[in-house]
């Protein structure tokens, strides 16, 4: 899933809501063309119309909500990008410590090798923390994105159903002066019907997604929680593990360099 996906299905998106604004009216103007054969027949299937337009409005008002969230998978992958970056930067910090030529591994000995040795363990365990922990948000991250994106992913095929269906009944009504909308209001009205509630039960459906990110970041704030490796300072906070100066500086613990 990249970037230029979710702004695809995004503006789609927001293409498939802008039309749908439009499709009442749009009925509404092809019903009206029914009063200049039969005004009688007019009054007599005008409940059909009505039903339609209480169902769109029902579809209307659940997709705007929505729209307030459409962002959110396009935020989910760009956080999941940062946090794969911080991941990479403190491997490449990782790396860097493991060098012969940086670890001095075999060429001293004595406490002030031990201090050093327990200082570069204690800064490696930080680091393989960090990078398991920026895996897993990255990982969370993009699993909940494509979950936003499956959801409005499924809602722009119901919206384009519906607004299909519209164009096709006004369409006919216009092509044949009226004479269409007895014979197509009931079939529009019932295709309307079904693809309304599937799109309401998407959106319904979509509260189980809610959870799943409400879990997510219960589940992400525990990781950022003491994770292993880290030092707790003196106020209780997570802090990078400090180095182990003890010994540091005794010139009679009999170290020397191993050439």
């Amino acid at each position: 899933m990249t970037e230029q996906t979710l702004t695809s299905i995004r503006m789609e998106f927001k293409s498939k809501v802008d039309e749908l604004d439009d499709i009442p009216d749009m009925i509404n103007n092809a019903y009206d063309k029914l009063k200049i054969i039969s005004l009688a027949s007019y009054w007599f299937y005008s409940d059909k119309r009505d039903e339609i337009q209480e169902k769109l409005k029902e579809v209307i008002a659940e997709i705007k909500k929505a729209v307030e969230g459409m962002f959110a998978p396009w935020l989910f992958v760009d956080y999941a990008s940062k946090w794969q970056q911080v991941g990479a930067a403190v491997s490449k910090v990782y790396g860097i410590q493991n060098r012969e030529s940086n670890n001095l591994e075999g060429n001293w000995d004595g406490d002030a090798y031990k201090s050093f040795k327990d200082s570069r363990g204690f800064q490696a365990t930080a680091m393989n923390t960090i990078q398991e922990l920026c895996e897993k948000i990255h990982t969370q991250l993009l699993i909940i994105a494509e979950e936003g994106r499956n959801f409005y992913k499924s809602a722009i095929d119901n919206l384009a159903t519906i607004i299909s269906d519209a164009g096709t009944f006004a369409g006919e009504a216009a092509t044949t002066a009226g004479a269409s909308v007895p014979f197509t209001v009931g079939t529009l009205n019932n295709a309307i019907t079904a693809t309304v509630e599937l799109t309401v039960q998407a959106i319904t459906d979509f509260a189980e997604v809610q959870t799943k990110v409400w879990i997510a970041s219960n589940e992400l704030e525990n990781m950022i929680k003491s994770p292993k490796g880290l030092a707790v300072n003196d106020a209780g906070n997570d802090a990078w593990p400090g180095p182990n100066t003890i010994e540091y500086d005794n010139k009679e613990d009999g170290w020397k360099w191993n050439s």
